[in-house]
């Protein structure tokens, strides 16, 4: 970026902008003696000699123009409104800030006519420690002032951006409140540090007496622990966690999520292993918007890892139901075809393996029989309490909708199993029953070899059957939970 090109009259301030960007010294001490106006603009950026020089960092001609006397250090420009003394804080340019500082006139408290924050807040925001030290050195330096739009101070900008060097000597300032929110959401910041993973600052936040590490933002009620467990920030949570006085079951208030139900629902596995380390937390709450608990929303992620942890916790129960569908951990496991959740699930001595599906009926058998899942089926039947006769939606036993979908494996292994209810005198199978396999809902095989319990159906019963079956599964496979997001 460059001021508008030279003009031909010597007297014209654009030379002093066009020596003052470039550094020239020689002209620029020159023209000062020919009283070339030191605070004329140029007409695109309306930017100072002194404001080009600060920019390029030319030390040599900022003396110049400050000993000149009459040159105003605050103008600010018109493309970024930022005066000089912002500029050389953003840019870092320490001997500069130095320079004007010793201006008595200079603004430090106040941003430019269009910038977001003070000069302070520049130096923070860049990460320049020894300009923010030589700022704060000042005694009429406010650092608490926010920025114009987003309402952020300079503590909320050090950690938000990780800058652990210049969040220090923030804190060592008296006038520093570790626990001021900002504006617009009322975050701390120790809840921005917690959120962005920054450990080292949340480290030295945590080492303040006066801390406040359950404290929530205005918009989502959520704690600085509940923001590392949703990004999965295993350190900062493992340093919350070793506060006494950290609560890990504080749920936010969108949608009752605790930390723990946070991590689960996005799979951290390490941060649900260091919060289940705390013997407080609470393995059971659910959140209100599914009514997930902790182990559901694993289980519904296929976590495997997660839900091994959870299970490890006697205080876990197994059992439970959402309120979206009605459904425990073992059945959406099943219904998801998770075999590697669902034996896990089954090594619990508490596990119902009968349950059903509160919206749909059916046990985890049934469903596991519907969809052929062969594995899924062995293992429940190593289940000492289940029961495989359980009529489902459609008023079929497992072995029975097995059969009408021709899942002929699934069929040998139901088979085998001690039943309840009376196998059929002849094998179940799809050519037995006709070529659409829907003739154990009690319609459409052919009278000459159909068993005495079955009648040929209608056409409108056929299709009646064929769509209640399609809603059913259109509702196990596209459920209108599967896409959900609880976090904004």
């Amino acid at each position: 970026m460059e001021p508008p090109p030279y003009t031909e009259t010597e007297s014209d301030p654009t030379q002093l902008l066009r020596a003052a960007e470039h550094g020239d010294e020689g002209v620029v001490k020159l023209l000062l003696e020919k009283n070339i106006d030191p605070n004329g603009v140029d007409t695109k950026y309306g930017r100072t000699p002194l404001f080009w020089a600060v920019e390029q960092g030319h030390e040599g001609v900022v003396k110049l123009l400050l000993k000149r006397g009459g040159v105003d250090p605050n103008t600010a420009d018109t493309e970024y409104g930022q005066t000089p003394l912002e500029r050389a804080a953003l840019q870092g340019h320490q001997r500069i800030v130095k320079l004007l500082l010793g201006q008595e006139d200079i603004n430090l408290n106040t941003p430019g006519p269009k910038s977001l924050v003070t000069p302070l807040g520049q130096a923070v925001w860049a990460g320049h420690e020894r300009v923010v030290e030589l700022l704060l050195q000042r005694k009429d330096i406010n650092p608490n002032i926010p920025g114009r739009k987003q309402s952020i101070k300079p503590l909320h900008w050090a950690a938000l951006r990780g800058h652990v060097g210049v969040v220090k000597l923030l804190l060592e300032r008296s006038d520093i409140d570790p626990n001021t929110t900002e504006a617009r959401y009322g975050v701390t910041p120790l809840s921005l540090a917690a959120l962005k993973g920054h450990g080292s600052v949340v480290g030295l936040l945590l080492e303040r007496e006066d801390i406040d590490p359950n404290a929530v933002d205005k918009v989502y009620g959520r704690t600085p622990l509940w923001w590392a467990a949703d990004d999965g920030y295993e350190r900062v949570a493992e340093l919350l966690l070793k506060r006494e006085d950290v609560n890990p079951n504080t749920v936010d208030t969108k949608y009752n999520l605790t930390p723990l139900g946070r991590a689960a629902q996005k799979g951290h596995t390490g941060v649900v292993k260091v919060l289940l380390d705390r013997v407080d937390t609470n393995p059971n709450t659910a959140e209100t918007k599914y009514g997930r608990t902790p182990l559901i929303s694993a289980v519904h992620g296929g976590y495997a890892g997660i839900v091994e942890l959870l299970l490890k916790r006697e205080d876990i129960n197994p059992n439970t139901t959402d309120t979206e569908s009605g459904r425990t951990p073992l059945l959406w496991a099943v219904q998801q075809g998770y075999k590697g959740v669902a034996a896990l699930l089954l090594k619990r001595e508490d596990i119902n393996p009968n349950m059903e599906d509160a919206m749909h009926g059916g046990t985890p058998v049934w469903w596991a029989a519907l969809f052929g899942y062969v594995g899924i089926v062995e293992s429940l039947l190593e289940s000492k309490d289940l029961n495989p006769d359980i009529r489902g939606p459609t008023g079929q036993t497992a072995l029975e909708v097995a059969a009408s979908w021709n899942h002929a494996r699934v069929v040998k292994i139901l088979s085998q199993f001690k039943h309840s209810v009376p196998l059929p005198a002849s094998k179940p199978s799809g050519r037995y029953q006709g070529s659409h396999g829907l003739s154990w809902l009690g319609c459409g095989a052919r009278p000459e070899k159909a068993p005495p319990s079955v009648r040929a159906c209608s056409a409108f019963e056929i299709i009646w059957y064929i769509g209640l079956l399609a809603i059913i599964l259109v509702l196990i496979l596209f459920p209108p939970s599967r896409n959900w997001r609880c976090a904004e």
